[in-house]
């Protein structure tokens, strides 16, 4: 998103402005899917299989009611889409240029306010990204040849945006599937969304 805002900036010839992934950005990101990717092979020890029974009748004993735990999905799921629809559609970042503030903090180049003026800075640095923008920007500089783009596009595309709804969808199927008592099917996808919700960055995004 940064990077996006910076080059939009760029309208030469009253202001030229350039960002760029480095090498440091390629090895970072080979190190964040790495050991994401690693984490799938931690598995949980197995129970004891006396424990294991103790285990799974205290949690049956627990466990809420199916159609209470339909609701509570579906009342998530659909927050969840409507509000990943707006994040991917709204402005994340903006950037805007106060004058008044500029002269107040810099008095000295109100003897150039009308030179400064003529200049439109406002307009010239007003900027405002967003989420889906900055995807379809990165898939352009990739065809452009820039290789780190790329590798950004599959971060942000697929592991901060995509790997969620997909941990969300099988979620919401799997609350559907227990409620219509194919238990192991849904079992199944607990299981796959798990997995899924490791390889999720989308919180590493917002950070």
């Amino acid at each position: 998103l940064l990077m996006y805002l910076i080059r939009g900036l760029d309208k030469p010839p009253s202001i030229d402005s350039f960002m760029n992934l480095d090498i440091g950005f390629t090895c970072f990101s080979v190190f964040c899917v790495g050991s994401t990717v690693s984490s799938l092979g931690i598995r949980v020890p197995e129970v004891p299989q006396g424990e294991d029974s103790k285990s799974r009748s205290s949690e049956d004993s627990q466990s809420f009611p199916r159609h209470l735990v339909l609701f509570l999905v579906v009342a998530l799921v659909i927050p969840f889409g409507v509000l990943i629809v707006l994040g991917l559609a709204k402005s994340s970042m903006s950037l805007d240029l106060d004058m008044d503030l500029l002269y107040e903090v810099k008095p000295e180049l109100k003897a150039m306010k009308t030179l400064i003026d003529s200049m439109d800075l406002p307009a010239l640095l007003h900027m405002r990204v967003g989420v889906w923008e900055c995807m379809g920007k990165l898939l352009q500089w990739s065809a452009a040849g820039e290789v780190n783009s790329l590798i950004a596009f599959i971060l942000y595309a697929g592991f901060a945006v995509f790997m969620p709804i997909l941990d969300m969808c099988l979620l919401a199927c799997a609350a559907v599937l227990d409620f219509r008592n194919k238990h192991e099917l849904a079992s199944k996808l607990l299981k796959a969304s798990g997995k899924v919700r490791k390889l999720s960055m989308l919180d590493v995004s917002i950070m």
